[in-house]
């Protein structure tokens, strides 16, 4: 047996597709005795398997189809359900109005900048929100922009909330397009600034009141300058053939180093240098203090170096609260050669002075040990003599000048000072006393002084 698919042509060129089944034909002895065959035409068969197979692929493109529509329409709602959420959890308000003004949509936080709920807001007219002058500004700008089709930015604008609240508010207002493109709406974004512009009333209020201050600090810090002027002479005595000169660098406009001189009964001349822990104002205010202190002690210790410093501790002692004072009293008398001088001091803290030798070209430090004042009630003051012969030199000076630092955090300090003072001895007293300073302001750099410097200059001529 067997089948067979084969195309029979006939003399006319046609062709039919066929489907033949062949049977071998048997006796009654069972041999064979020929064949037995059944053709089929199979062209209606053929021509319905092809238009079947024509239909599934429809089929299949069109399910195809119907899939990807579904699959689109699945990604643009999961699309909507995100955007609702980022909208939903934004800190800025959002909200959609339709073209007559009616909201059709706000966020959480629009809802509680406008002082209502999503449900009473779904509908409502934006002139719930805005009265007066205020709504025919919101009309006149959403005119605006439907018809030049721009979205607006409103930089700071007034709401009042239902409950009478009063905010300022930020905004951008922009178009919306339907699917064929058509105007539908608009949308914007709110931003509460209110806190924002409360502070920035806080801090004008707050740096009108610091000029103020500040106007009211200067005009004491005048006062204060003039108190200490009329305190303090700057003036330099004439004192026989002792030559004396000074250079003065105020940290602040008041600063807590300050020198006085004065001639005593005999013949003699003191010199008061002192350095007190403070500036500004507090500065001038134990300046004055101790001014008068010191024309108590004068009275009766001016010509007693240790006497006076211990006197005036005592004085000074309980009245400079977080404060204290470093201090050089000494007085110049005429020697027993009768041209040069003796210097007479003693210290309370104070840097020692700095003596150069004219006859050896050494400069070297005249130390006198003492306690600061101010912090406990008695001390004990040492004193010494310094004697000066022609040529020689003496200098005085506050820490400002060892304690100059420069860029690198390095301070010229106390182990270098005499070199200072010898490498910037010159002809003229001034003359070194500008090289000391020109040296320290090299050394410096472009940093400022951190302290008052004081530095005073004496020789016999």
């Amino acid at each position: 047996k067997g089948c067979y698919v084969l195309k029979i042509q006939f003399d006319n060129g046609d062709t039919v597709p066929c489907e033949i089944n062949i049977s071998t034909l048997y006796d009654d002895h069972s041999e064979s005795i020929g064949l037995l065959g059944v053709v089929r035409d199979m062209r209606s068969r053929n021509e319905l398997s092809d238009a079947l197979g024509e239909s599934h692929l429809k089929y299949r493109i069109l399910a195809e189809n119907i899939s990807e529509s579904k699959k689109a329409e699945l990604a643009l709602q999961r699309s909507r359900e995100k955007y609702r959420d980022i909208l939903e959890n934004m800190r800025d308000g959002y909200f959609e109005v339709d073209l007559r003004g009616n909201y059709i949509y706000a966020n959480e936080a629009a809802c509680r900048i406008f002082g209502c709920n999503k449900r009473d807001i779904t509908g409502m007219s934006y002139k719930e929100h805005y009265r007066g002058v205020q709504a025919r500004r919101m009309f006149t700008l959403f005119n605006d922009i439907y018809t030049t089709e721009s979205p607006v930015d409103l930089e700071l604008f007034k709401l009042k909330k239902s409950n009478g609240e009063l905010q300022y508010l930020e905004a951008s207002v922009n178009l919306i397009f339907d699917e064929k493109g058509s105007k539908n709406g608009f949308c914007g974004i709110l931003r509460d600034v209110t806190e924002r512009i409360k502070i920035d009333e806080s801090l004008r209020l707050s740096e009108e009141t610091l000029r103020k201050r500040n106007a009211a600090i200067e005009k004491d810090l005048k006062t204060a300058q003039l108190i200490i002027k009329s305190i303090f002479t700057e003036e330099i005595p004439e004192y026989g053939n002792l030559k004396i000169d000074y250079r003065y660098f105020p940290l602040d406009a008041l600063g807590g180093d300050y020198f006085l001189f004065r001639e005593l009964d005999g013949g003699a001349l003191s010199l008061f240098l002192g350095d007190v822990a403070s500036h500004g104002v507090t500065a001038a205010l134990f300046i004055s203090l101790i001014k008068a202190m010191i024309e108590r002690v004068y009275r009766n210790d001016a010509m007693e170096p240790d006497t006076f410093i211990e006197k005036l501790n005592g004085e000074l002692y309980g009245h400079m609260p977080l404060s204290f004072l470093t201090a050089v009293y000494g007085i110049f008398t005429t020697s027993e050669n009768g041209y040069g001088y003796n210097f007479t001091f003693s210290s309370s803290g104070h840097p020692s002075p700095v003596v150069f030798r004219n006859e050896t070209r050494e400069v070297d430090f005249n130390t006198c040990k003492g306690t600061l004042m101010g912090m406990i009630k008695d001390i004990t003051a040492g004193k010494k003599k310094i004697q000066l012969n022609k040529g020689d030199r003496l200098f005085l000076y506050t820490d400002g000048l060892p304690e100059t630092m420069n860029r690198r955090k390095e301070l010229w300090g106390y182990d270098r000072l005499l070199e200072l003072f010898k490498m910037s001895m010159k002809n003229d007293l001034g003359d070194s006393l500008d090289s000391i300073i020109n040296e320290l302001k090299h050394f410096k750099g472009d940093v400022p002084f951190e302290d008052d410097i004081v530095l005073l200059g004496f020789e016999v001529v």
